[in-house]
């Protein structure tokens, strides 16, 4: 198979939410073997100031196919599916040629290794270098960036616990503290309005590991509270609800619903706990415990995806 008709298979498990392991893994091989063949050149280092890169030089025949691990990253990402070593082989890539990628191609990549735990090779330095190159000062940052780019960085970083605290996240908090005080100046509509339900959600996320961190917690009390109350509503009204009819369709949490029925223990499905709305996939209220069932997305009848 060509890369194309390996990217097209792929987007087909990724649209029906279902796969199977061996095949993936064979897919995800051949994947590797084609990009070699299509660019010889990704096995010579480029560093990151070599000035052919910098240059764009065509004599150099440097060849830009980082859309294309975007695509294979991103669906990868929506099927949950991780190897390890095609991971490591495209984010290779990136060290190889940090100056070709495109903000908006680094912006998927942060997600699908955030996801997944991806953070072999110093990877995130490299990331780091990559946007600090576009966003030199943190006044880039915040006058440059897009809301929701600024969240999807942040978020990929805060769910590996490396919290950027003296970095994107200080600017991340300025830019929502300045907008709700000007959106309480003026009474216009606020930039959190505008964002999507995922950033939304990915936002309180945010917040959920500042407050899980011992020391970030004063960084989270530094964060507006209309800004918190608000997203706080949007996640218990929306993703919290959602995510209990998830865990509902999930055959492993069932399972084990069955077995506590059977003992006459008293159970709570996909419920949301806590001041910070932790979701557990099983509660038992009355003893006070909370259960994670870990079972992959691929065998449940629709998808986990948010």
């Amino acid at each position: 198979y060509t890369l194309d008709e390996i990217i097209a298979l792929v987007q087909v498990c990724t649209k029906y939410r279902a796969y199977n392991q061996t095949l993936m893994h064979l897919l995800a091989n051949q994947i590797m073997v084609n990009i070699q063949k299509t660019n010889p050149r990704n096995t010579r280092r480029i560093t990151y100031f070599d000035d052919a890169v910098a240059m764009h030089d065509e004599h150099e025949h440097v060849v830009p196919f980082f859309p294309v691990y975007t695509t294979i990253l991103r669906n990868f990402r929506h099927l949950n599916f991780y190897q390890h070593k095609l991971y490591d082989f495209i984010a290779n890539l990136l060290q190889s040629k940090p100056m070709l990628i495109e903000m908006e191609d680094l912006r998927q990549w942060c997600l699908t290794f955030g996801q997944m735990h991806h953070t072999s090779n110093s990877i995130w330095l490299s990331i780091q270098s990559v946007i600090m190159h576009h966003f030199a000062t943190s006044e880039d940052v915040r006058e440059r960036m897009a809301l929701d780019m600024l969240i999807d960085l942040v978020w990929s970083m805060s769910v590996l616990d490396l919290i950027p605290t003296h970095w994107l996240l200080a600017d991340l908090i300025a830019v929502l503290n300045d907008d709700a005080a000007a959106t309480s100046a003026t009474h216009e509509g606020s930039k959190l309005e505008t964002l999507s339900f995922v950033h939304k959600t990915r936002l309180w996320e945010i917040f959920q590991s500042l407050y899980a961190n011992p020391t970030c917690n004063r960084t989270l009390q530094q964060i507006d509270r209309q800004v918190l109350d608000a997203m706080k509503h949007v996640y218990e009204s929306n993703t919290a609800t959602q995510f209990h009819q998830q865990c509902a369709l999930r055959p492993a949490v069932l399972k084990i619903c069955r077995v506590l029925h059977e003992h006459g223990v008293e159970y709570e499905i996909g419920t949301a706990v806590g001041d910070m709305l932790a979701l557990s996939d099983i509660v038992l209220p009355h003893h006070n415990v909370c259960i994670e069932v870990f079972d992959y997305a691929h065998v449940t009848r629709r998808a986990q995806n948010r």
